[in-house]
């Protein structure tokens, strides 16, 4: 279970993962805080510590789609991630270890503004493996990706200090009830889940996710929205 605890602008939720809960090693604290700014910011800020030596990896799997609620899919929203490549999938979604440069597959690149659903049912077997996008880019910067409604006029801006994003295009929502009773189907949202690179632990050229004893894990994503 959960706790938490609200302030004047943030709400916190923390708790201890025992050791062993999931496989893992060591006995877990961890913390994050959500809260909205002034700026139009919604930060999530995270924090964990271990009494041994263990594995941590937070993400956020929230599912964005600036055109509103209820409003169809995000094919025609447009998106721009400052990545020059991404982790290769294999056909169970898992990462193989190759790092592909965007130029050497197109569909992939989101360098310039492009819409979502430009290249999203390509045959290409990157996206034919997972459905479409669910794939991990590397970031380069504090922003890594902005993504654009020009229906509503909505921008929004992700930043991160961790070195990925998972970028993942909705692929398998079906039937998933929702606010209102809305039912939330293909493609009706987009995630934008920072982290560090999946199964880094099998991958010595990945950014590792060991966290030692003692350790504080400490990690902010912001959603700016202009």
């Amino acid at each position: 279970l959960w706790n938490h605890s609200v302030q004047e602008d943030k709400v916190a939720f923390s708790r201890l993962s025992p050791a062993g809960e999931e496989g893992y090693p060591g006995n877990l604290m961890v913390r994050v805080a959500y809260s909205f700014d002034e700026e139009n910011q919604l930060l999530i800020e995270y924090n964990a510590i271990s009494d041994e030596d263990t594995i941590v990896n937070l993400c956020n799997h929230t599912y964005f789609n600036l055109n509103g609620h209820d409003s169809g899919n995000v094919h025609t929203q447009q998106l721009k991630l400052y990545s020059e490549a991404f982790t290769e999938n294999d056909t169970g979604c898992l990462t193989t270890g190759k790092i592909i440069p965007l130029d050497e597959v197109p569909v992939m690149d989101f360098r310039e503004w492009k819409e979502i659903g430009k290249d999203v049912n390509s045959d290409d077997v990157n996206l034919q493996n997972v459905g479409g996008y669910d794939h991990n880019f590397e970031a380069k910067g504090d922003v890594i990706a902005t993504l654009c409604d020009p229906a509503s006029g909505r921008t929004m801006d992700v930043q991160t200090d961790l070195p990925g994003v998972q970028i993942y295009s909705g692929n398998f929502l079906v039937e998933e009830p929702g606010k209102g009773g809305v039912v939330y189907t293909h493609r009706n949202g987009i995630c934008f889940e920072t982290q560090y690179w999946p199964d880094a632990l099998n991958h010595e050229n990945f950014p590792s996710t060991l966290c030692k004893a003692g350790q504080v894990y400490q990690t902010t994503t912001v959603y700016k929205f202009l």
